[in-house]
C-alpha cells in the first residue's frame, strides 16, 4: 500500500544558563523542513522548567506546565499544521539550587527545552540546535 514517510522533527537549546535562585527563560526560532505538514507536537523539559512552549507565528501550539507529562497537541487533515513563519520554541525556568543551571542529561541537575513534533513528508528525520536548522 502506498503511503507518504513521516519523521520527527527535534529543536534543542544548549544556551540554557539558569542563575541561582532565579527564574530565566529561553526561546528560539527554527526554520522547518519545506513542504512540511506537522501531525503532532509536544516539548520536552526537566525538573526545574515552570512552562514549555511551541508557537507559530502569534499562535500558541501547545503548553506544557508538567515536565514528566508534557502536554501535546494532534493535526489532521485537512488542518495539518504548517508553521508560518518558523517553530518558536521556549521554556521558563525557577531554579532553587545554590547553583547556575546549564542545559545537559540530568533531569535532577541539569535542563532542557526541546520542541518535538512528527512531519511529513519526511525522507528522514530533522533537527534544530538553538535557530541553527533544519540539520
Amino acid at each position: 500500500a502506498a503511503f507518504t514517510r513521516t519523521a520527527a522533527y527535534v529543536t534543542y537549546d544548549t544556551n540554557i544558563a539558569i542563575p541561582a535562585q532565579a527564574n530565566a527563560s529561553v526561546q528560539e526560532t527554527c526554520a522547518t523542513p519545506a513542504g512540511a505538514k506537522f501531525w503532532w507536537a509536544s516539548t520536552r523539559t526537566h525538573k526545574f522548567a515552570l512552562t514549555s512552549r511551541i508557537i507559530n507565528s502569534a499562535a500558541t501550539v501547545v503548553v506544557s506546565t508538567d515536565w514528566e507529562h508534557p502536554a501535546a497537541a494532534t493535526f489532521s487533515a485537512p488542518n495539518f499544521l504548517v508553521f508560518s513563519s518558523g517553530l518558536t520554541y521556549g521554556c521558563d525556568y525557577q531554579n532553587p539550587t545554590s547553583t547556575t543551571i546549564h542545559s545537559g542529561e540530568s533531569e535532577s541537575t541539569d535542563e532542557t527545552c526541546m520542541g518535538i513534533g512528527y512531519f511529513f513528508p519526511a525522507a528522514h528525520s530533522a533537527y534544530c540546535i538553538n535557530n541553527v536548522g533544519p540539520l
